[in-house]
């Protein structure tokens, strides 16, 4: 299998991945990426052969029954494998190059024909789209009314249900359920849908001009304003994706937030799960674009 897809402005080659005829890969997810594009900026590929790390392991993540693990290599790659918590075999394992131009899957034991590997790329390709002059946060992805907007907040805190009040009383768009990428085009930033949205299973293949970026807060009110300028970094840092490990990547990835708060607009709600949230909001939105 060779199939190349356009996520925003990156065309990604997906070669001889896993896949069989019972659960077609190309169906899936990624389907509605399809382009025509064949020169690709990142190739992803399928060559089975354990990698012993032999780097300096730079993050750690326990998930349920699998421990991840990043490894930084000596040449400046990078190793990323999923583990078996109970008798530690490497379940999953991508070998990126220094450059961030190649990606190998190396192991995939998850028996799910491509499907775990393909969800778990969401642990790399955004760092890989840093390279490139995007920016994710981890948040929602909204269209309303041509326009796009963010909404960022800790797992658990709410910003699903309020963009899904969005979707179901404002006809809005969930672009991406859980990252929002983005990126700087003719002096405007453009939000993008991307196959990697979490749990929440939303995406579409859309662009939109990012509007405005909200910071969401559960409360027991509903309010919302434009955060003070000297707040702004603090609390919207936390939010971004990037790999704290690698100093290039942070630098590039707080110079592109500089860029992007110099020109969006950063609203502050604090909100319960219900409509009147979402009309708060607007009229925030509405005064202010």
């Amino acid at each position: 299998m060779k199939k190349f897809y356009k996520i925003g402005p990156v065309t990604l080659l997906l070669k001889d991945f896993p896949t069989n005829n019972i659960y077609p890969f190309a169906l899936w997810k990624a389907d509605a990426y399809t382009t025509a594009e064949t020169k690709p900026d990142i190739t992803i590929s399928y060559a089975p052969e354990l990698v012993v790390p032999n780097g300096e392991c730079v993050k750690t993540e326990r998930s349920l029954f699998v421990l991840r693990r990043t490894f930084a290599l000596p040449d400046g790659g990078m190793l990323w494998q999923q583990e078996d918590t109970e008798n530690g075999s490497v379940i999953l394992q991508f070998i990126v190059d220094a450059e961030g131009k190649n990606v190998r899957l190396t192991v995939d034991k998850s028996e799910t024909h491509g499907m775990a590997a393909f969800e778990s790329l969401t642990f790399i390709i955004f760092y890989l789209l840093l390279r490139r002059g995007v920016l994710t946060f981890h948040g929602v992805l909204l269209e309303y009314s041509s326009k796009g907007i963010i909404i960022s907040a800790p797992s658990e805190e709410g910003k699903t249900t309020h963009a899904r009040l969005w979707r179901d009383n404002k006809n809005a768009l969930i672009l991406n359920s859980d990252r929002s990428s983005c990126y700087k085009e003719n002096g405007n930033w453009l939000g993008f849908g991307t196959p990697w949205c979490g749990t929440g299973g939303e995406n579409i293949n859309r662009n939109v001009p990012i509007k405005a970026l909200v910071i969401l807060k559960r409360g027991t009110e509903n309010r919302a304003c434009v955060m003070d300028s000297h707040k702004v970094l603090a609390e919207v840092l936390p939010h971004i994706m990037y790999p704290k490990h690698n100093e290039n990547l942070t630098d590039c990835a707080l110079s592109l937030l500089d860029e992007f708060l110099q020109q969006i607009p950063v609203i502050s709600l604090e909100c319960t799960p219900c409509t009147d949230a979402v009309d708060v909001l607007y009229d925030c939105l509405e005064r202010l674009i």
